[in-house]
Formats: structure tokens, C-alpha cells, sequence
């Protein structure tokens, strides 16, 4: 996201919502997930900004490792990063 949002804190920032198949506009200028690459802990659930995003329910979860969100599915198997 290139244009400052004026309702992010310090320390966060906007990143692409990666939701698909999307019956209504969905982009760079009116969605994204709020993360803060310092505060939000391993696991977080993400809504989007966008409200018909949000209310489809939580899609991503942050992972902590990979600083950035992932999908809600995947998070387990890919994202669980704990030794062994």
C-alpha cells in the first residue's frame, strides 16, 4: 500500500488481504489486514478492513516466523514452526 492510512497506529501497517472469489470490489484502496510485525503475537486471527470481507469471517492468521499473514487453513501444517 503506497497512501498513508490515517487509522494505523504507530508501529502498524496495512498488507494485501489475500481473500479470492470476491462478489464485490475488493482491493488496494478499500481492504487490507492491520498487522504490527513487533506486537502481534504467532497465531493471531486477521480480519480485513473491509466490512464484507470481515463479515465473511476470519480467512488469515499471522505467522510470527514468516511476518506476514497466512491462510487460515494452511496455518497448522505450514505455519507451526515449533521445534521438535
Amino acid at each position: 500500500f503506497e497512501k498513508p492510512f490515517p487509522f494505523l497506529k504507530e508501529g502498524e501497517e496495512l498488507v494485501k488481504c489475500a481473500a479470492r472469489g470476491l462478489k464485490f470490489d475488493h482491493n488496494s484502496e478499500n481492504s487490507g489486514i492491520i498487522i504490527n510485525k513487533e506486537k502481534t503475537p504467532h497465531g493471531a486471527k486477521l480480519p480485513c478492513i473491509h466490512p464484507r470481507c470481515a463479515e465473511r469471517g476470519i480467512k488469515f492468521k499471522y505467522c510470527r516466523v514468516c511476518e506476514l499473514p497466512v491462510a487460515l487453513q494452511n496455518f497448522g501444517t505450514r505455519h507451526r514452526h515449533t521445534e521438535d
